[in-house]
C-alpha cells in the first residue's frame, strides 16, 4: 500500500490573494512500484495472447502489446509519487474547496474553483509536509 502523506500549497487567484492548502499524495516504495510495472506488463503480454487468435488483425496486435508491455511497465516503474487532491479555501469566494486531480498532474497549475467558477493556482508552498 502506497504511503499517503499531505504537503503545504497555496492556493492563490489571479488578482494575488492567496489561502493555504494541502496536497495529498501517495508515495511508493521500490516493492510497490515494481508490482505496478509487473501487473502492467502481464496485463499486456495477457492481452498479446488474447488477440493472437484474432484472424488478420493479430499480425499488428500481437507484437504491438509484445513491444507496449516494457515500455509500459519501465514507465509505470519510474512513478514514484502521485498526487491524489487538494484541499483548501477558495482566495476569492472563500468556500472550503476539495479538488481531485490526475495522478499525473504536477505543481504549479491552474485550475478552477467548483463553487465558484474562478480561475485558482495550487502551488508549492516551500513550507514543507504536515
Amino acid at each position: 500500500m502506497a504511503d499517503t502523506k499531505t504537503r503545504n500549497i497555496r492556493i492563490a487567484n489571479s488578482e494575488g490573494a492567496a489561502e493555504s492548502g494541502a496536497l495529498t499524495v501517495n508515495i511508493y516504495s521500490n516493492g510497490e512500484r515494481l508490482k505496478r510495472a509487473a501487473k502492467v506488463l502481464g496485463i499486456c503480454w495477457g492481452l498479446a495472447l488474447v488477440t493472437l487468435f484474432i484472424p488478420l488483425a493479430h499480425f499488428i496486435l500481437v507484437p504491438s502489446f509484445l513491444l507496449a508491455g516494457p515500455v509500459m511497465a519501465y514507465m509505470k516503474y519510474r512513478v514514484v509519487e502521485s498526487v491524489e487532491g487538494a484541499q483548501g479555501k477558495c482566495p476569492t469566494c472563500k468556500q472550503d474547496i476539495d479538488l481531485p486531480l490526475d495522478p499525473g498532474q504536477r505543481l504549479p497549475m491552474w485550475t478552477y474553483c467548483p463553487p465558484s467558477n474562478d480561475p485558482i493556482q495550487l502551488v508549492e508552498d516551500p513550507g514543507g509536509s504536515h
